[in-house]
């Protein structure tokens, strides 16, 4: 089977997503638009699997001479007028090809973001490829958007989360210690949580925030917790592969996004034996969650609904956060790597065979 998937740019988690599914036996190549996302400040990796990099006329020219050589490609992204081009070119070789994507939306632009998404998508509108969505929101989003006449399957986005596990609890502190992991910014609702823990923090002074990442919204947040500067860490911006100490560090993980399409933060927390509250706009606490259980989700950019469920979580026993911290760490243990290799590679049969 010879793939490509042609995608936004390497981050470190697509790379070992694509580097596992070629070890499982796929002829994949997979084709970037860029060599990093400038949104982004994670260090580069290196694919060990085949790659192009699109970044001049003579790649791009390269790659449309040669479409029709896959079985099936895959588009992965798709603001972008190369990507188009190449997407209109495979549908009209009559060849497999369909499209992966976190569920659609241009949110806080009214009526134009809605007809801006319909423009912009209107190239697989038009078609009845099969569409992948990353993970069961998405797929809702895409079904409600071009309606029931073509494929649809959850395919997320999968690491390896072994690096996350628990294998010593360390010793709960004085009070419950929250993680924020995310971009500082509005769409990750930080501001929200913000709000919320400056109430909290006044009626437990053993409580604390972890804030770990970067954003336009810092110095906004330095404000609001002026008053608690000594229950707050920011930590900044860490690569991958230092996370797992952080998340170590907490007792319980926040992602209060006011819009997030999936969130790898949440299956993250989860494999750290974190129980997470998270919102009901952001994909992967919507498939991973069970309220409750693992965690609790409350309504976007409710910073009352979010107060309110932290301070039931900070007055739990030791040993009732114990058995929820228990339950976050297995109902991760089929969220492996492997498992979305086997997840991706049955996609991809599935989508050839459609057509």
């Amino acid at each position: 089977m010879k793939v490509l998937v042609v995608t936004h740019s390497p981050s470190p988690y697509q790379v070992e997503l694509f580097d596992g599914v070629a070890k499982a036996g796929v002829s994949l190549e997979v084709s970037y638009l860029h060599s990093r996302d400038a949104n982004r400040l994670w260090r580069g990796v290196a694919p060990n699997h085949n790659f192009t990099l699109l970044a001049d006329d003579e790649s791009y020219l390269s790659l449309k001479r040669s479409l029709k050589r896959f079985d099936l490609v895959v588009f992965n992204y798709y603001q972008c007028r190369r990507t188009l081009t190449l997407l209109r070119q495979r549908h009209s070789s009559g060849l497999p090809w369909c499209f992966w994507g976190e569920r659609p939306g241009f949110h806080g632009l009214g009526r134009f973001g809605r007809l801006y998404r319909r423009w912009r998508l209107s190239a697989i509108r038009r078609t009845s490829a099969p569409v992948w969505g990353l993970g069961k929101w998405a797929v809702d989003g895409y079904r409600s958007e071009f309606g029931p006449n073509r494929l649809y399957l959850n395919v997320p986005y999968f690491s390896d989360l072994s690096r996350f596990k628990r294998t010593v609890r360390q010793q709960r502190g004085e009070g419950l210690t929250i993680l924020f992991s995310g971009s500082l910014v509005l769409r990750k609702g930080i501001d929200v949580l913000a709000k919320a823990f400056r109430r909290l923090a006044k009626e437990q002074p053993g409580i604390s925030l972890i804030i770990l990442g970067v954003g336009e919204l810092q110095r906004d947040l330095q404000r609001i917790l002026a008053a608690h500067e000594h229950q707050v860490r920011f930590v900044g911006f860490r690569d991958w592969e230092a996370l797992p100490e952080i998340y170590r560090s907490a007792d319980v993980l926040c992602a209060p996004s006011r819009y997030d399409g999936w969130n790898l933060a949440v299956p993250e927390g989860l494999a750290a034996s974190l129980p997470v509250v998270a919102t009901d706009r952001t994909g992967a606490a919507l498939d991973l969650i069970r309220p409750g259980h693992n965690g609790w989700i409350v309504p976007a950019g409710d910073a009352n609904a979010l107060y309110e469920t932290l301070r039931s979580v900070a007055r739990m026993t030791p040993a009732q956060l114990e058995h929820h911290s228990s339950c976050a760490a297995e109902s991760i243990s089929n969220h492996t790597l492997d498992h979305g290799v086997a997840r991706f590679c049955s996609a991809l049969q599935a989508s050839i065979e459609s057509f």
